[in-house]
């Protein structure tokens, strides 16, 4: 059986995006989230600059060939801010890795 190489595709979020948007450099989403929901194996997400208020989980895996990379959009510094974010519980993380190869 011959396996086929994974189509790696870079998605990209920015504050000013929209979650409706493609996910592309010039369409970014919104939210880290829906990166979250949307990456695959060898898929990799550049975040830009700003603050963003959100609990995120990544539950998705990636392969030891062909991992998720979540990585800082170059030259800029993303920041996930707890201070005005309102959750059920006082407890949890607000960033939660859970799949493999992340």
């Amino acid at each position: 059986m011959v396996s086929l190489p994974i189509e790696a595709v870079n998605y990209y979020v920015a504050v000013t995006g929209n979650d409706s948007n493609p996910g592309t450099e010039t369409q970014p989403w919104r939210t880290i989230s829906k990166a979250a929901a949307t990456l695959s194996a060898g898929d990799s997400v550049y975040i830009r600059g700003g603050i963003y208020q959100e609990r995120v989980t990544f539950a998705g895996s990636g392969t030891a060939t062909a991992p998720i990379k979540i990585l800082a959009y170059p030259g800029e510094t993303p920041i996930i801010d707890g201070n005005n974010y309102t959750i059920a519980t006082n407890w949890g993380a607000l960033l939660y890795l859970s799949g493999d190869y992340v």
